[in-house]
């Protein structure tokens, strides 16, 4: 509307429409005439509607049914918590859900994950479960759940219809799973922003987080330590304490912590094989494997070979700290660094750079 322009009766409408028609569904056990459970606003919610949920311990599994609603907590994680009670998946998104279906705010815990629709045997999805939708996923705690394949979070798709969701700001921890015990993302380029993961255990790779078969994941400020891969397997196959990438998955790493991570098979920050993942800007310290790579582990799967391109980055003990198994290839920049960080507290998770960091001001473009 331009100023000075008058409201036609037309205009009007479709302002009353664009401000009301949406609702605001309260979710409180103690009021009488609000919804008791989660699940049951969702089914009474309609596309663009918020669902707000006061504090309390929800025990329930919940799924959006493709619908395009927030689902928010009031007051925050601390004190709302949405509890799987070991019963699956704690949250479902598999109707083809986008971007504006979003979960924020919530404990998620608790969960054991769901039987992957095209091969019955493997169960993921601990905490939040993504099949072919691309949700938002928002400043939640998802911890103490368990799967096969992501026991955090698991995306991946079906068909051939894709899951990239958007998971950002969460603290994703005290996760057990076999692959990817904080992320798992298959044949998906989730967006994976200003994550904290930390503490999960992996018995088959991918400690924090593991990206498998055709994955280009944004993996971009995020924090990743004191995960672990325990187990050897046949080639490496338990490798990569902090992230696991795995057939032809070419991420993207840029402006990550990935520190004090471990495993018991190569690569105790990072794992690649058969991949081309680009790295910058991005400190790896403190990480421990094994076998050979206490901090990167590049390798081929048979003749299938792997490039890494990193620069701008610190890598505790420069190249000979990176195990490069022969056919496959390390790009490695001209602007890299080997030099403590410096961080505030890394034993007490607080990687803030002190004054005088060697890395203050050495990422790309003087970041």
């Amino acid at each position: 509307v331009r100023i000075g322009e008058a409201f036609s009766a037309n205009s009007m409408a479709w302002m009353q429409l664009l401000l009301f028609d949406f609702e605001t569904i309260s979710v409180d056990p103690d009021l009488p005439n609000e919804y008791a459970t989660i699940q049951e606003a969702i089914d009474a919610a309609n596309n663009g509607d918020q669902i707000i949920v006061a504090p309390g311990i929800y025990v329930e599994n919940i799924d959006f049914k493709g619908k395009g609603i927030t689902v928010k907590s009031a007051q925050g994680p601390e004190d709302t918590v949405i509890d799987g009670g070991g019963a699956g998946s704690v949250v479902t998104f598999s109707s083809g859900e986008g971007r504006e279906s979003v979960i924020e705010g919530f404990s998620i815990i608790k969960g054991t994950g769901t039987a992957n629709p095209d091969a019955n045997s493997t169960v993921g999805g601990g905490g939040i479960l993504c099949v072919s939708s691309s949700p938002t996923i928002k400043n939640n705690h998802i911890y103490d759940c368990s799967a096969e394949y992501g026991a955090g979070i698991l995306s991946t798709d079906v068909n051939n219809e894709t899951s990239n969701p958007e998971i950002i700001g969460n603290t994703i921890y005290n996760n057990i799973g076999g692959r990817g015990a904080g992320i798992f993302t298959n044949y998906s380029s989730a967006e994976i922003t200003n994550n904290t993961i930390r503490d999960n255990e992996a018995a088959a790779g991918g400690g924090g987080i593991m990206c498998w078969h055709e994955s280009s994941p944004n993996i971009v400020n995020n924090v990743i330590h004191n995960t672990s891969a325990t187990g050897q397997g046949t080639e490496g196959g338990h490798g990569g304490g902090g992230i696991r990438l795995y057939n032809l998955c070419n991420a993207r790493i840029t402006n990550n912590t990935v520190y004090g991570n471990t495993t018991e098979d190569y690569g105790g920050a990072l794992y690649v094989r058969h991949s081309s993942p680009t790295v910058k800007n991005s400190i790896f310290w403190g990480n421990e494997a094994t076998l050979p790579g206490d901090q990167i582990w590049v390798g081929p799967d048979g003749d299938d070979p792997s490039v890494l391109n990193i620069d701008y980055s610190d890598v505790q003990g420069g190249l000979a700290m990176v195990e490069i198994v022969t056919g496959s290839i390390v790009n490695w920049g001209d602007d890299m660094i080997n030099a403590d960080p410096l961080f505030f507290n890394a034993v007490n998770g607080d990687f803030r750079l002190q004054p005088g960091s060697p890395c203050i001001g050495a990422g790309e473009d003087g970041v």
